[in-house]
């Protein structure tokens, strides 16, 4: 934790992106004491846990598979196996992206999702996961099947469009270590293009990096992040549709 004084003259987003660079998480003892007693809880009851947890997740998904319009991804031949406690329900035949079941299944059913996606939504049963846990989760997706069912005669949504394809990589311009020592300045998404990007920007979904310091910003980048914040999604390195750039007058000098 650092403390700025009334005083302090520097840019907020100055100091995130210097803290960045050598901040760390220090050991905490509450922390480890949890993870110590969870471990022994583990250790004693290990077996009886694990097959509790699985029964549990068995029954929403054969639930969940049950009604209509929705459906739980399953192991494709290609795999041995997949972690049975993590439910990944697919959206296909209904209307709204996966954030937007994400918003309704938290204010209305007070169920939080490990990982909302554009057609998909996830969600991870653990030792704490109880049967309550499982009827909530299952009457939040029965509400989910009657808000979001297409009217008679929808055709549905275009999918391709809520699944933006990932721009190339961006053209390096200068070095990551010298984009970090020169001046920055907040943009516009729409204002950035051809200029040169000042620190990461990761969209999430899918959590890769699309552009990083150093690199020109191009239209194709800047149309795939407004498509991802259009539908729910968030963008690290971004406030808003405001992007971090190199101030133009800094970018000649040495």
């Amino acid at each position: 934790m650092m403390h700025l004084g009334k005083e302090c003259s520097l840019e907020d987003a100055d100091i995130h992106s210097a803290l960045s660079l050598v901040q760390s998480t220090s050991p905490s003892y509450l922390l480890l004491s949890s993870l110590d007693a969870a471990r022994a809880y583990a250790a004693k009851e290990g077996p009886t846990i694990y097959d509790t947890v699985v029964r549990l997740a068995q029954d929403a998904r054969r639930r969940i598979n049950d009604i209509e319009g929705l459906s739980i991804l399953e192991k494709p031949e290609s795999m041995s196996e997949i972690d049975p406690t993590r439910l990944t329900v697919c959206l296909g035949e209904l209307k709204g992206s996966g954030f937007d079941v994400d918003e309704f299944l938290c204010e209305k059913h007070g169920v939080y999702a490990e990982l909302p996606s554009f057609r998909h939504i996830t969600f991870i049963l653990s030792i704490g996961t109880s049967e309550e846990d499982v009827e909530r989760l299952v009457s939040g997706f029965e509400s989910v099947a009657s808000h979001f069912r297409r009217p008679e005669g929808d055709q549905g949504l275009n999918v391709s469009s809520l699944v933006p394809q990932t721009p190339a990589f961006g053209e390096p311009v200068i070095s990551a270590r010298d984009a970090f020592f020169k001046l920055k300045e907040q943009v516009a998404l729409d204002d950035s293009v051809g200029r040169i990007c000042a620190s990461p920007v990761c969209p999430y979904p899918p959590g890769i990096p699309v552009l990083l310091p150093g690199e020109k910003i191009s239209a194709e980048c800047v149309d795939y992040l407004k498509m991802v914040l259009d539908v729910g999604g968030s963008v690290t390195g971004a406030q808003g549709d405001i992007i971090s750039c190199l101030v133009l007058e800094d970018m000649g000098k040495a």
